[in-house]
């Protein structure tokens, strides 16, 4: 976890650690399952000697690293940029206030759209908190301004239309 770098929007946790068979025993092997947003495919490289580097820190112990469930990362492009203005002067339109702009390399299937340089929006479903915790919510207040926003983004996207 000691690899995040929020400056490089280089975000590493550690979500699952496993061992062991029974409470008294040395585990025969243990696994951890990192979960990481990087926002180029140079910052996955990157991330991936970064973890081949780290320290063993027992020569009795065998590390191996393999790779889960990727996806490519989701870069922020000039396109993907006026797609985000649009939308988010849409959203003053309908009164609803801006999150801000947040580049974390996503972990979403817009990851596929927006490598292939399809301009993608991602985050535009429910306005909530707390995720991934036992305390995730949907604030229900914004289902009708969300929707209207929708609706406006799909009656106005077309050709020439925020760098379409």
């Amino acid at each position: 976890m000691a690899l995040t770098d929020h400056a490089r929007a280089f975000f590493v946790k550690i979500g699952i650690v496993q061992g062991g068979t029974h409470g008294n025993m040395v585990p025969a092997e243990c696994r951890a399952i990192c979960y990481a947003l990087v926002p180029t495919a140079a910052e996955e490289a990157a991330l991936r000697a970064a973890v081949q580097a780290l320290p063993r820190h027992d020569a009795d112990v065998r590390a191996e690293v393999t790779a889960g469930l990727g996806r490519p990362p989701f870069a922020k492009t000039p396109a993907i940029q006026a797609l985000f203005d649009h939308a988010a002067a849409l959203a003053a339109d309908c009164g609803l206030p801006s999150a801000g702009e947040r580049v974390a390399g996503g972990g979403s299937d817009g990851n596929f759209t927006g490598a292939l340089g399809i301009s993608t929006l991602d985050g535009l479903g429910a306005i909530g908190g707390g995720p991934r915790t036992r305390e995730e919510h949907i604030d229900l207040r914004c289902r009708v301004p969300r929707t209207r926003l929708l609706a406006r983004l799909f009656a106005t996207l077309g050709p020439g239309v925020a760098g379409l």
